[in-house]
């Protein structure tokens, strides 16, 4: 299978999509058609992304490795590596069908880089205040009509009020079993 030409006059550029994100996106100029190698199209050309890890000698031409975690091959121009915290580079190369590393008019990688840190998530946290004394000239706070139900001891009504309720409600669960 022939596979199209590594384009000459093409560069690259990386990017970290926003601050603290893991995501990056990558331009191709001019535009190529970037695809799955899976598609199997040998028209087309993908990207490896070298996530933390440096692209050593490697030359137009040379193959990129398969199986290697620290290589994700990929036909998105933005991708988000799902990154822990911290300071990383991303070197991301172009390729072709076969990954083999796809070479500029000087003979060099056709690659761009990113080089970001990813912000540590937050989890959003309560504060609570600690109590104030109260000062002996406030005035007492306004009782609110509740029955006597919050903020005081229970009432001799309302808990006769409550068994009563309990009791409306068991024995409608029992009739309701025995007629129906």
């Amino acid at each position: 299978m022939a596979f199209a030409p590594c384009p000459t006059g093409v560069t690259l550029a990386a990017a970290q999509q926003s601050a603290g994100s893991s995501t990056v996106v990558v331009t191709v100029t001019p535009s190529v058609l970037i695809k799955p190698a899976a598609d199997a199209d040998p028209n087309s050309f993908h990207l490896h992304y070298y996530v933390d890890k440096p692209i050593g000698t490697l030359k137009p031409g040379d193959e990129m490795p398969a199986g290697d975690t620290q290589i994700v091959h990929s036909g998105a121009t933005t991708l988000n590596l799902n990154l822990t915290p911290g300071p990383h580079a991303v070197v991301v190369v172009l390729g072709q069908l076969a990954h083999q590393a796809c070479g500029d008019a000087a003979g060099n990688v056709v690659m761009g880089t990113a080089t970001f840190t990813v912000a540590a998530q937050t989890t959003p946290t309560a504060t609570v205040a600690a109590p104030t004394p109260a000062a002996t000239t406030a005035a007492a706070a306004p009782k609110t009509v509740n029955a006597g139900l919050a903020a005081e001891a229970s009432s001799p009504l309302a808990t006769v009020l409550l068994a009563v309720t309990a009791a409306l409600v068991l024995g409608g669960a029992v009739l309701a079993r025995r007629c129906g």
